[in-house]
């Protein structure tokens, strides 16, 4: 479910000191095929029907919006999860949740924890809820795989936050744990993501935007980023807290913790002020996130809509969102961070910015663009392989044909070497059709993908619409080099 404040944004540059690389795309190199696909969802597993009483329909067989993470100590175990059949105005009848053992090229459904009625949840199992979204699952050095969701009743305003862990690589899954439940009209947990600690055994951290005071005319709106985190391995988890409240009027969103190799936590977030302006900002815990530091300005974030070429209809994409990504190496305290913004336009394009700390987040580069200029860009994803070589991946409308009813939505990657980003590649597949993505106030497929690391190669899994004819979105994989 998606709640924000206002985005009544002046289309005015950025008072932003930002370093603008010049960077055009280069053609594919040749090939004799192009890389191989494999689908990871497959036919809904929920029955005709499926209880949901509040508004709004159902796009059976739309599986959106995956996380993928791979076992640290054997990157052919991949797990993915998604939301299941997406509704028409938020969140999906369920998370859905498959299991490859071969490097991707095989694809098992798993039993999902009961965290939807549609999915087997009850008032006895912590499931007794109509819809689910944002999941998020994440390995433990042990193997131990977590997972987390929000969960909703539209009807009865409760927003909760979701866990279970699974202790055989995602075949099964234990108890559903209830991180936070609130049923105030006026309060929505959003967003949530959790991180499984690489040098900790046991210990996960999960964060949140917890907003509050929402709707009224006279009382100030609150939206600060929650904390909780595991020393047991998901059997028991820490009383959620704030650790960021950017005060009245003004919420965090797309908070992410990310591990260095030395062991300092660093959360990351957009903080969005009341003139609608995002702020991306870092805080640093040193003690596993018992206490947390000052936080700091990595960059500023102006917000635009993405728009179809054609029709000049809005595309939902990440929107004010980010994504993160850490050296894994031991020791190094290299951090990434890229989000859309449309600084570098005047305000009229959505494209993708990064920047880099090298000091484990204590400093950060001059937010930098990584997208041609001429064109829009959205929905950045980062992950960073056992070389430390990072790989950045988006979506533009760079490769649609006109002549077609369709919006051929093409996928470019790029790393950074030798301490630069390289001129960004296109990858032949898939090719996305976002018009065909289901309509939830805009087209679309997620608020991120999956990406991930494999050793030296990556992993991506994204949405493809009518990948299979009868199925409104599958969730197809395949490796980038």
């Amino acid at each position: 479910m998606h709640r924000r404040w206002s985005r009544g944004i002046a289309a005015t540059t950025l008072a932003l000191t930002s370093t603008v690389i010049a960077i055009g795309p280069s053609a594919p190199a040749p090939a004799a095929r192009p890389p191989a696909l494999w689908p990871v969802t497959s036919d809904s597993p929920y029955p005709a029907g499926c209880r949901d009483e509040s508004p709004g329909s159902t796009y059976t067989g739309a599986e959106i919006e995956p996380s993928l993470d791979a076992d640290p100590r054997d990157a052919r175990h991949l797990v993915a999860a998604w939301q299941q059949d997406r509704r028409s105005n938020g969140g999906a009848q369920g998370i859905g949740v498959a299991v490859s053992r071969d490097g991707g090229r095989t694809w098992r459904p798993a039993a999902a924890p009961p965290f939807t009625q549609c999915a087997g949840g009850n008032a006895t199992n912590g499931g007794d809820y109509e819809r689910a979204s944002n999941p998020w699952v994440s390995f433990g050095p042990d193997g131990t795989l977590y997972l987390i969701a929000l969960a909703t009743n539209p009807l009865d305003d409760d927003s909760v936050m979701l866990t279970s862990r699974s202790t055989d690589g995602g075949d099964t899954w234990g108890p559903v744990r209830t991180l936070i439940d609130d049923d105030d009209p006026a309060v929505l947990n959003d967003k949530p993501s959790i991180t499984a600690d690489p040098w900790r055994r046991g210990h996960a951290y999960a964060v949140w935007d917890r907003l509050s005071g929402l709707g009224s005319a006279t009382e100030p709106s609150f939206g600060p980023t929650y904390f909780t985190r595991t020393v047991d391995g998901g059997r028991t988890w820490t009383t959620p807290a704030p650790i960021l409240d950017p005060g009245p009027n003004a919420q965090t969103i797309a908070s992410v913790v990310e591990v260095l190799g030395d062991g300092t936590l660093v959360l990351v977030t957009d903080v969005i002020t009341p003139d609608g302006v995002g702020h991306i900002t870092a805080v640093r815990s040193a003690d596993g996130g018992t206490t947390w530091g000052s936080s700091q300005e990595i960059g500023s974030l102006t917000w635009a809509t993405v728009t179809d070429p054609a029709s000049g209809a809005r595309i939902r994409t990440a929107d004010y969102l980010l994504s993160t990504a850490a050296d894994p190496r031991r020791g190094h305290r290299e951090l990434y961070v890229s989000w859309q913004d449309a600084a570098f336009s005047g305000g009229t394009l959505s494209q993708i910015a990064g920047s880099v700390s090298r000091d484990g987040g204590l400093t950060w580069t001059p937010p930098s663009r990584l997208s041609p200029a001429d064109r829009q860009a959205f929905l950045p994803q980062l992950a960073v392989n056992d070389h430390g070589t990072p790989l950045l991946t988006y979506l533009d409308f760079s490769g649609d044909d006109t002549a077609t009813a369709a919006l051929e939505t093409t996928i470019w990657s790029t790393a950074r070497l030798g301490g630069r980003w390289r001129a960004p590649r296109a990858l032949r597949t898939p090719v996305i059709d976002m018009r065909q993505a289901p309509a939830v106030s805009a087209r679309f497929i997620g608020d991120y993908y999956g990406l991930v690391s494999l050793g030296t190669r990556f992993g991506l899994a994204v949405p493809v619409p009518r990948y299979r004819a009868d199925d409104q979105v599958d969730v197809v994989y395949r490796q980038i080099p």
